[in-house]
């Protein structure tokens, strides 16, 4: 048993690497430094489903950098495929800094690529406490 000990982890390891369907769904994620600091942490995600494109981006600031600029960031689009490339459909973000939160959703024509606001909506006024240290 123990001799096979080492095929055993380097096939674990290829299955465990492997996406589970590698044609319609791709997950990154980033440490970002800056400086040799980590400064954030990224994470993009990129999957089609139905005939449609979903992708979701993910930010939010580490170390030195979050104790500078609090910053934590969402997105989401969702568009179809076109000759010309994909067309986006819907998109939805949502920060959160210091000086509070805020959403943002915008629907788009598939046809003329123009956007409407859906919704802006200041989700909290009250800044974050400056004396209290993020990292805690």
């Amino acid at each position: 048993m123990v001799k096979h000990f080492p095929l055993f982890c380097l096939l674990a390891m290829i299955l465990a690497a492997s996406p589970a369907h590698p044609d319609d769904h791709t997950r990154l994620r980033y440490e970002v430094n800056w400086s040799g600091f980590h400064a954030a942490d990224l994470e993009l995600d990129l999957m089609e489903r139905e005939g449609r494109y979903l992708t979701s981006l993910a930010m939010e600031t580490r170390g030195l950098v979050r104790w500078l600029i609090w910053l934590r960031f969402e997105a989401e689009g969702e568009g179809l495929p076109a000759a010309e490339g994909a067309r986006s459909l819907a998109y939805r973000t949502e920060f959160t800094n210091r000086r509070g939160s805020r959403r943002l959703e915008l629907v788009f024509d598939p046809e003329s690529g123009g956007s409407r606001i859906v919704k802006d909506l200041k989700l909290d006024s009250e800044a974050a406490d400056e004396t209290a240290d993020p990292e805690r």
